[in-house]
């Protein structure tokens, strides 16, 4: 049972791995971008929405609360969201309005936030503000975002499943000089059972295992 889940974990490791390293080759042509967006309020509408993006050698994550005003007719976007598009800036590349950003190496973070000009004053009037507003018009209150490089997700990704295959190709040379493939004891003439950890390895040395008392 214990072999089975980590052989399942090895395997979710490996499709990550293999994910992050096709996404890294994407985003070098074109940008992914997911996100959850949790609307309320009305007039001004108040969002708060969770953004993954990717796009040229780096993975961004975000955390964005906004107000907007929507004209009548528009439908207020909710849930969830997917876009892509061609000639990706890389993350952290965007203007900062009024906050700051750090970075180095590929990593970084960044809080941003903007403030409504007079014009909001007119759409935010009882009744006919929206009568101002031909287009869907808003400020941030606070954008806090991290990113990192593809090439570090790939690195975390692979510990796992290089691991594992070390080890694999270790109990391999172990096995083919009759050792125990756990521990490296010497197994031959010592039946199928390892004296020293207790492991069960069959065909380690290619001769018959010695017959042990109170076995037939």
């Amino acid at each position: 049972m214990q072999r089975r889940v980590q052989g399942i974990l090895v395997g979710f490791w490996i499709v990550i791995c293999i994910s992050s390293c096709a996404l890294w080759a994407r985003s070098y042509w074109k940008s992914d971008g997911v996100s959850w967006r949790r609307v309320a309020g009305n007039e001004p509408v108040k969002a708060r929405t969770v953004m993954i993006y990717s796009a040229r050698g780096g993975i961004e994550v975000a955390l964005v609360r906004e107000q907007t005003y929507f004209t009548p007719e528009m439908p207020v976007p909710r849930g969830w969201r997917y876009e892509s598009a061609g000639s990706p800036p890389a993350p952290g590349k965007t203007p900062i309005e009024l906050g700051w950003r750090k970075s180095a190496c590929g990593f970084g973070m960044e809080h941003d936030w903007s403030t409504p000009n007079g014009f909001f004053n007119l759409a935010g009037l009882p009744g006919v503000g929206q009568m101002f507003i031909p287009a869907p018009v808003g400020w941030t209150e606070s954008k806090r975002a991290v990113w990192v490089p593809h090439w570090f997700l790939v690195l975390i990704s692979g510990v796992v499943p290089v691991r594992r295959i070390l080890r694999w190709a270790r109990s391999r040379r172990r096995s083919a000089r009759g050792l125990c493939a756990e521990c490296g004891y010497d197994m031959r003439g010592s039946g199928e059972q390892c004296p020293e950890c207790g492991r069960v390895n069959s065909k380690t040395t290619g001769e018959a295992p010695v017959p042990q008392l109170g076995k037939t």
